[in-house]
């Protein structure tokens, strides 16, 4: 633009030139007898007057200074002459990166135009690999249920609870000798998991103080407290070898508890002999093995005294509730319940652990 606006000046005043100069510097007559003009030339602001024969004339000084001005503008051209052609340069620069950027353009959308392709044809593939799986799903569904159905109606003769692990509560059970019964299964905090309560005393609203059938056939309620009965107890201790854990809690929200790897009970003909209880640990504090000093005892009751205590029946003169007492008993799992702390060894305890909260006892096969 610049270029253009040069180049229109100096045709103009080299017009202007060759004009006043073919006149030889002559007069201009002004016939007009109307007001001054201005004259139309940009280059100069003379005015003209119109009066009779009166003229005025073109200087040299005029000429000179327009020639110097047509001068001037001619080095300013030549000036801009090496940024016009660097300008053009750039120009065509820039025209050949935008040429070569089009071609990578369109080589590169045709790159990425097979990759999505590629990905959308993977992509579907896969879909239909899904739906297909889905549409299966159903009659999966229905082979599942009938193997389940199948089972169920084999009874699946489960012994213990370990096939119930991670799905704690009330299922039957097979064990030989006995016939299906029901059991609750349990999972706990401290205890782990797959364990079959065979005793509990928690809530208070059962009466442990109990005669000896009522012992051996097992009282109470899954929901509550309850004894499961020494004659299952006595199958399922003599269908696989059983661990026993006894956890137990004190009234300030303490738990212990001890552990034994082979507790099995005897039949009624042994009058439910404590036969075994294997090798003792402690958790949490619980150093003395307590519940060794009744082994190989026969079960006691207050209708039935099997210890060995002199003076009379510990289920009844000094204890409370039926168990397997010797000289009576440093532990008894079956004494009175209370909802308060107390001393009294008719209460439940372990050793020194007088007036226990809570307690029950778990047993499972030893893996």
């Amino acid at each position: 633009m610049k270029c253009k606006r040069y180049t229109l000046l100096i045709a103009f005043i080299w017009a202007l030139n060759g004009v006043l100069e073919a006149s030889a510097f002559s007069k201009i007559a002004v016939s007009s007898n109307t007001s001054p003009k201005r004259m139309k030339s940009p280059l100069h602001r003379r005015y003209l007057y119109n009066t009779g024969r009166q003229s005025w004339y073109i200087d040299d000084a005029l000429i000179n200074r327009l020639k110097e001005e047509l001068r001037m503008e001619e080095i300013n051209l030549q000036r801009e002459k090496p940024k016009i052609a660097a300008l053009e340069e750039t120009n065509n620069n820039l025209k050949n990166e935008i040429t070569k950027l089009r071609a990578q353009s369109a080589t590169d959308d045709s790159t990425k135009l097979e990759a999505c392709s590629e990905n959308l044809r993977i992509e579907t593939k896969k879909n239909q690999q899904l739906q297909d799986q889905l549409e299966k799903i159903p009659s999966e569904i229905m082979r599942v249920a009938e193997k389940i159905g199948d089972m169920a109606e084999q009874n699946v003769k489960a012994s213990s609870c370990l096939v119930y692990i991670g799905n704690p509560g009330i299922y039957r059970i097979h064990v030989p000798g006995h016939m299906p019964h029901n059991v609750l299964c349990f999972d706990g905090k401290h205890e782990g998991k797959g364990w079959l309560m065979i005793q509990r005393q928690a809530f208070g609203n059962e009466d442990f103080q109990r005669d000896w059938n009522t012992y051996r056939d097992g009282f109470g309620s899954f929901d509550g407290d309850f004894f499961l009965g020494l004659h299952k107890i006595h199958h399922i201790t003599h269908a696989h070898r059983q661990k026993l854990f006894i956890y137990m809690e004190t009234f300030e929200d303490k738990w212990f508890a001890a552990s034994y790897d082979n507790f099995r009970v005897g039949s009624e003909d042994s009058e439910f002999r404590l036969e075994s209880l294997g090798a003792f640990s402690g958790f949490n504090e619980i150093h003395n093995d307590t519940f060794r000093y009744n082994e190989h005892m026969k079960f006691t009751t207050h209708d039935r005294d099997n210890g060995l205590w002199e003076v009379g029946n510990c289920a009844t003169e000094h204890q409370s509730g039926g168990f397997w007492y010797k000289r009576c008993s440093y532990f008894n799992p079956n004494g009175k319940f209370s909802k308060t702390k107390g001393t009294s060894k008719q209460g439940i305890h372990w050793d020194e652990w007088d007036g226990l909260k809570t307690i029950h006892m778990l047993i499972r096969p030893l893996i």
